[in-house]
């Protein structure tokens, strides 16, 4: 009965500002008021710019048109410049060393002590070199996921109030609720799971390859599967719930949606039928608002999380590169380490894609059910 109560309101609220000025003024009146400045506040500087100069302004009715193909593909390659840097400097740091260890490891006994101090040495040098940048990498991936979750955080209760008003009170409420504890959960876990995660993994595989005292026990592998295993059942049962409840919800919005309109039509004299209709135009009006706002935030996602998944990507094609370099001097310790700190890459890759993933498909069940 509430949710109908709601509905009716808004066919008195709305009614006068929609026949009175265009859909793009009430579409502008009504993301002004829903708060979204305050979303848009909790975006970093790096993220707003970029969306300010790829003309992506939500407050424009129109900016979806200025979405391309073209626009895409530049998108993607400036974030290849920017990430690419950091990689390409590592790239010949490595090979560098890599190239000095084959040398000297030319000219050395296998058999003798000064082989397997040589060996040691190298090792630990690679090791460091890749500590020292991958730790700077997994920084910046822990920071783009926090960024995701802080994101959402504000995000999340003013689309809730604008698929409420489209039509859609229940859907918004049950969705609302999973929403924000997913992002509350991903903004935890940066700050109390992420790092010891991969920090313990990284240490596990690398000492692994440096030291001839610790022997491959498969816990590095383990982590790594059960890890996996855990995103993979997280990411099952919340759009398993959250495609429930959006289904139930917008059984019963419908029904409220209707029945509105039977109550203002039946029982208000004169002008019933005319504000009846008027509540499908105002449903309709909040519509574009709602799938606007809904696809800007996909992008907001996409922007925060691409430009690190670009550089990790990166790491791995130059991880692999050298891995395939060390096999060729025979220098297996060192193919071993840069195969550890793969698999590292690899589950972090993973992390972030689960987290953009769970966001964004949540979006587009939510904008698809709710109105």
């Amino acid at each position: 009965m509430k949710r109908i109560v709601v509905l009716i309101v808004l066919i008195f609220s709305f009614s006068v500002t929609v026949n009175a000025a265009g859909v793009e003024d009430f579409y502008t009146s009504q993301l002004e008021s829903s708060g979204f400045d305050k979303v848009e506040d909790s975006l970093t500087d790096e993220v707003r710019t970029f969306l300010r100069d790829n003309d992506i302004n939500v407050y424009d009715a129109d900016w979806v048109e200025n979405l391309g193909g073209a626009n895409a593909f530049k998108m993607i390659w400036s974030f290849v410049k920017t990430g690419g840097k950091r990689p390409l400097l590592a790239l010949a740091e490595i090979m560098a060393i890599i190239i000095i260890y084959a040398a000297i490891n030319t000219f050395t006994d296998e058999n003798s002590g000064m082989a397997s101090s040589l060996n040691y040495i190298f090792s630990v040098i690679i090791a460091l070199t890749l500590i020292k940048n991958i730790i700077t990498a997994v920084g910046g991936a822990v920071a783009a996921i926090k960024g995701t979750g802080v994101f959402m955080l504000s995000f999340v209760p003013v689309y809730a109030g604008i698929i409420t008003v489209s039509g859609a009170p229940a859907t918004a409420t049950s969705s609302s609720t999973l929403l924000l504890a997913a992002a509350e959960f991903t903004v935890q876990a940066c700050a109390f799971l992420i790092v010891p995660l991969m920090s313990s993994y990284l240490g596990l595989g690398i000492a692994t390859g440096v030291s001839p005292l610790v022997k491959d026990s498969g816990i590095a592998e383990m982590i790594k599967r059960v890890t996996m295993w855990v995103l993979s059942f997280c990411f099952t049962v919340f759009m398993g719930l959250l495609s429930m409840q959006t289904s139930i919800s917008a059984s019963a919005d419908t029904l409220s949606v209707k029945t509105a309109k039977f109550m203002v039509g039946s029982f208000v004299p004169v002008v019933g039928s005319s504000l009846s209709e008027t509540l499908t135009t105002v449903i309709s009006s909040v519509s574009l608002l709602k799938n606007s706002v809904g696809i800007y935030a996909v992008i907001a996602i996409v922007v925060m999380l691409l430009p690190i998944v670009t550089e990790l990507l990166l790491w791995r094609i130059i991880i692999i590169f050298c891995q395939s370099s060390s096999a060729m001097f025979s220098l297996p310790k060192t193919s071993q380490i840069l195969k550890a700190v793969d698999s590292v890459l690899a589950l972090l890759i993973g992390i972030i894609l689960f987290v953009g993933a769970l966001f964004i498909i949540a979006l587009a069940v939510v904008s698809r059910v709710g109105g």
